[in-house]
């Protein structure tokens, strides 16, 4: 009887690590870089260019933004899964350096369109760039 009861522990012991250990789908579906890109026209035209990138690695991300042609403000850091249900993903991002996010930590708001493998991340529109 202890054996069988040994044996049962284990088996919902490797059950339990089992879902602990299985990613999250919209997690999954983010990892890489995602582009925004907008020409609006050249410098002189008075136009201007901007370019955003999110990366997301494993718990890590990098995002830049440029405009105009200028210095790209920068943050990286680490983010956790605040929620995710359907496709919608909530991250807290924290141990931010960088100039582009001020505040630590930060939430950051992903809606996840599979079919057209885009992102909304605080509402812009992210096509895929890698991988």
């Amino acid at each position: 009887m202890k054996k069988k009861l040994f044996v049962l522990s284990i088996y919902c012991l490797m059950l339990v690590g089992l879902a602990a250990c299985t990613p999250d789908p919209n997690e999954q579906f983010i990892q890489g870089v995602w582009a925004f890109a907008n020409e609006s026209g050249d410098e002189r035209s008075g136009a201007a260019h901007v370019f955003f990138e999110w990366q997301f690695s494993n718990g890590t991300f990098f995002i830049q933004q440029e405009i105009a042609m200028g210095n790209p403000l920068v943050s990286e850091g680490r983010y956790r899964i605040l929620e995710s249900k359907e496709n919608l993903l909530i991250l807290e991002l924290f141990n931010v350096e960088g100039n582009y996010i001020i505040s630590d930590p930060y939430e950051l708001r992903v809606e996840i369109d599979r079919e057209n493998d885009t992102a909304r991340i605080q509402r812009t529109l992210f096509e895929r760039a890698y991988p």
